[in-house]
C-alpha cells in the first residue's frame, strides 16, 4: 500500500514558520502568511511568514536593538517537536558583511530548535541599516523521516522573511551602493523624457559598425524581462567599475553617468563610427573613439594597452618621438615608428602597432573595456577629472570636467544638461549624505 504524503507529513515532519514578535522598535509595514506550493506528488502543507517592516527614527540612533522570533506549527498536526533550523541575512545592494569576506550574505546555523522557541537577533546600529532581508530555513532531523524515504536527505527549506525597509535603496542615495538595473532603467528613461527623445527611447546601444552584442536592444521595451537582462550586464559592468576606480560618492557617479551619456551618444554607440576622422586623430580612422569615454588617438590607446599587460610601449612612445617647442609630442605613434630606428628595434614596430589596432577594438566590442578603459581614462589617465568632480555642479564645474574628459568642451551644454538631469532625478539635493 502506498504512503499517504499527508499522514507521512503529519507523523514525522518538523515544518516551522518562524514568527517575528511585535515591538516598539519597528513598525510593521505589510504582513501574511503565503503558501508554499509544493512538487506534483506533495500537498499544499506548510505557511511562510512574510513581514515587511521598518525601524524607528529612535530605534536607528540606539546602539542595539533585538528582533524575537517565535517558532510556530506550519502544519496543525506535524508531531516530530523539533528540527534543524539556521537563518540569512541579506546586505541591501551594494552592501557587504566585512567579517564573511566581503559578500552580501551570512548565515548563521541555530542548531536543533523546538516549536515555541524564541530565537533573538541582535541588531547593531550598522546592521539596522545594512541589511535587507532575514531568511529562516528548516531541515527535518527525524530518523524515522530518513528511514521512510529510503534514506534520501532532508533539503534546507525556507520558512519565513523579514524584509527591512519598504525599499532600502529608494531611501537612500547612491554613495557606497551599487545602482540596481531598476533605477538604470529609469535613469535613462529620465534622460530621454528630457530630451524628447521618442523614437528613440527603447533602443539601447544599438548603433554603430563595431558594438556589444550582449547589450544590443533593437526592439521591445527596455524594461521588458527579455531586454532588463541586458541592462543588468550594464548596470553589473558599470557598478564594478565605480568600485574599481572609487568613483563611489554621488557627485562622481552623477557626473559619469552625464558624461558617459554623451560619449555614447545616448547609451547608443560604442564606436565612434566614422568612415573618416579629423586630421587630429593620431593614427587614424584606426583609433577614433571607443568605449563608455570615447577613448581617441593611438597614443591614449597604447597607454590603456600598456596598462592592460603591464608593458612599457608608451615610454619608448614618449622617449623617442618628436616634440615641439614646449616639448610636448608632435606625433602619433605610426608616426614615431615609421620614422625612428631606435623605437622599431625597442619593440615599437609594425608587428606591434598591428596587434595594437586589434587590441583597440576591444573598447568597443568587450564589455569589461568599454567600461574599464573609461574608468581607467578618468582616474589614473586623467586623475583631474576626478578633482573636477569633487566639486559640485555648477556649468563651470562640469565645463572643468568635460575638458579633463574631452580635451575640450565638445557638446558642453548637453553635458550640462545630461549631468543635471541625472543630479536632479537622483534627488541629490535631498538625499545625499556626503554633499
Amino acid at each position: 500500500m502506498g504512503i499517504n504524503f499527508y499522514d507521512y507529513v503529519s507523523k514525522y515532519d518538523f515544518v516551522p514558520f518562524a514568527e517575528l514578535l511585535s515591538s516598539e522598535d519597528f513598525k510593521v509595514i505589510t504582513t501574511g502568511k503565503t503558501s508554499l506550493i509544493s512538487t506534483a506528488i506533495r500537498k499544499e502543507y506548510h505557511n511562510k511568514s512574510d513581514v515587511k517592516i521598518e525601524f524607528k527614527p529612535q530605534t536607528l540612533k540606539k546602539e542595539k536593538t533585538i528582533l524575537k522570533f517565535k517558532l510556530q506549527k506550519a502544519h496543525q498536526t506535524a508531531s516530530d517537536p523539533d528540527g534543524y533550523l539556521r537563518y540569512k541575512l541579506t546586505a541591501v545592494n551594494g552592501q557587504v558583511f566585512v567579517s564573511n569576506h566581503n559578500k552580501n550574505e551570512v548565515e548563521h546555523d541555530l542548531g536543533i530548535k523546538k516549536y515555541n522557541d524564541i530565537i533573538e537577533i541582535a541588531f547593531r546600529k550598522n546592521l539596522m541599516k545594512a541589511v535587507q532581508y532575514i531568511d529562516f530555513y528548516f531541515k527535518d532531523n527525524s530518523n524515522d523521516w530518513f528511514d521512510l524515504k529510503g534514506g534520501m536527505l532532508d533539503k534546507w527549506e525556507h520558512c519565513g522573511r523579514v524584509t527591512i525597509g519598504a525599499d532600502k535603496t529608494a531611501m537612500s542615495c547612491h554613495c557606497n551602493r551599487d545602482f540596481t538595473e531598476e533605477e538604470m532603467i529609469e535613469i535613462i528613461y529620465n534622460l530621454r523624457a528630457n530630451q524628447k527623445m521618442e523614437k528613440r527611447k527603447e533602443v539601447f546601444f544599438d548603433a554603430g559598425s563595431e558594438f556589444i552584442s550582449v547589450l544590443r536592444i533593437t526592439e521591445g521595451k527596455l524594461n521588458e524581462e527579455k531586454n532588463r537582462t541586458k541592462i543588468k550586464l550594464f548596470t553589473d559592468e558599470l557598478n564594478k567599475m565605480f568600485k574599481k576606480f572609487k568613483i563611489t560618492s554621488c557627485k562622481r557617479k552623477i557626473h559619469f553617468l552625464g558624461q558617459m551619456y554623451l560619449e555614447t551618444i545616448y547609451f547608443r554607440y560604442t564606436y565612434e563610427s566614422r568612415s573618416v576622422v579629423p586630421g587630429n586623430y593620431r593614427g587614424g580612422v584606426a583609433f577614433q573613439g571607443r568605449g563608455m569615454k570615447q577613448i581617441t588617438h593611438d597614443s591614449n590607446y597604447l597607454k590603456y594597452y600598456d596598462y592592460i599587460n603591464e608593458t612599457n610601449y608608451s615610454q619608448i612612445y614618449e622617449k623617442y618621438s618628436s616634440k615641439d617647442s614646449k616639448g610636448n609630442i608632435d606625433e602619433s605613434v605610426e608616426s614615431c615608428m615609421k620614422n625612428n630606428l631606435e623605437a622599431r628595434n625597442k619593440g615599437l614596430d609594425n608587428a606591434f602597432y598591428e596587434e595594437l589596432k586589434i587590441f583597440a577594438k576591444k573598447l568597443s566590442e568587450d564589455l569589461f573595456h568599454a567600461f574599464n578603459s573609461a574608468g581607467w581614462y578618468s582616474t589614473i589617465f586623467q586623475k583631474k577629472t576626478l578633482t573636477a568632480m569633487d566639486k559640485g555642479f555648477s556649468d563651470e564645474i562640469i565645463k572643468e570636467v568635460t575638458k579633463a574628459i574631452n580635451g575640450g568642451d565638445n557638446g558642453l551644454q548637453e553635458r550640462i544638461n545630461f549631468t543635471i538631469w541625472t543630479k536632479n532625478f537622483l534627488n541629490y539635493d535631498k538625499k545625499c549624505l556626503n554633499k
